[in-house]
């Protein structure tokens, strides 16, 4: 357990002095609250929260689909995502949340 917060405590002050940045994250699960991603470039994972008014999850089917479109994204499914330092309740917290999705031209 002291490891891993070690890290996140690490990862949050990393973030913290550069500002926010964004990068390529892969689905690795669908969850209820949203997309749990890794972020091989800086070696870190979390969830991304989609919003339920914007987004349809579909545990069942590990999908996420757009609502009123047709955008799907699935587990092994390349996203961008922004990564930022929270320090909201003085939690010391890395937040991620969604851009957009990688589009086939781009891999």
């Amino acid at each position: 357990w002291a490891g891993r917060a070690s890290a996140d405590l690490h990862t949050f002050m990393y973030f913290n002095s550069k500002g926010a940045q964004s990068a390529e994250a892969v689905v690795t699960r669908v969850r209820r609250a949203g997309l749990q991603v890794v972020v091989p470039r800086y070696g870190i994972e979390g969830v991304v929260a989609m919003p339920e008014a914007d987004w349809d999850v579909n545990e069942e089917e590990q999908t996420v689909t757009k609502r009123g479109g047709k955008d799907v994204i699935g587990v092994f499914r390349r996203v961008v995502v922004n990564i930022e330092a929270d320090n909201t309740d003085f939690r010391n917290r890395t937040r991620l949340s969604f851009i957009r999705i990688v589009s086939e031209a781009e891999r």
